[in-house]
């Protein structure tokens, strides 16, 4: 399919600069795709490499709680929860790659890890189970804002296919049929005119 357009010699300049653009354009799309998919891979395995720490940690935290709930039973526990501070989070937006996503920030989280501190009389268990706590949660709040950033980032990679794809098998072919159109059309014409010349220099000479 063609664009449609006056098959002039002025069309087919301006055909050949949105041409020249396009092209450019697709390989600067490719780039971008290239590392996209490249920093999407990083990211990919970075997330994975957080998830196992994570699924690593979390058996530790459980088993310091059980110990914990065993010690002071599970009637203190739940009274303790009750008055638990709720966390407080914030998102800020992150570019990665030239993509924004979501990063997640508890912005009370010292004080929710003094109140866990505060649970029973300090002892070296609990500062112990109170350090593997704050690690877990900074874990875990860094994985959630990865897990966006892959996100992003994989949509932000389809919508580029899609546009290498649009120029690369639509618009450009349909430009490069419609100069070729331009072409026939300009040489039908020339012809024609060379024909009309000749036939009227017969008709003078004769």
């Amino acid at each position: 399919m063609k664009i449609k357009v006056n098959p002039t010699r002025q069309e087919l300049l301006e055909l050949k600069k949105r041409l020249k653009k396009a092209r450019t354009g697709h390989k600067l799309l490719e780039d971008k795709l290239e590392n996209l998919v490249q920093g999407f891979l990083k990211k990919v395995k970075e997330t994975k490499k957080l998830q196992d720490k994570i699924e690593g940690e979390l058996p530790e935290i459980f088993e310091d709680f059980l110990k914990i709930q065993n010690i002071l039973g599970k009637k203190e526990i739940s009274n303790f929860l009750l008055g638990f501070p709720q966390a407080e989070i914030e998102m800020r937006e992150k570019n990665t790659f030239g993509v924004k996503s979501q990063q997640f920030e508890v912005k009370n989280i010292e004080e929710i890890l003094d109140k866990s501190l505060s649970f029973s009389p300090p002892s070296s268990f609990l500062k112990e189970s109170h350090e593997k706590l704050k690690k877990v949660l900074e874990d875990l709040i860094r994985y959630a804002s990865l897990e966006q950033e892959v996100k992003s980032i994989a949509e932000e990679i389809i919508a580029t296919k899609r546009r290498v794809n649009a120029l690369e098998y639509i618009l450009i072919p349909e430009m490069v049929k419609t100069q070729k159109y331009i072409f026939q059309k300009l040489e039908e014409q020339e012809r024609f005119t060379q024909s009309l010349l000749m036939k009227l220099k017969s008709y003078l000479v004769s």
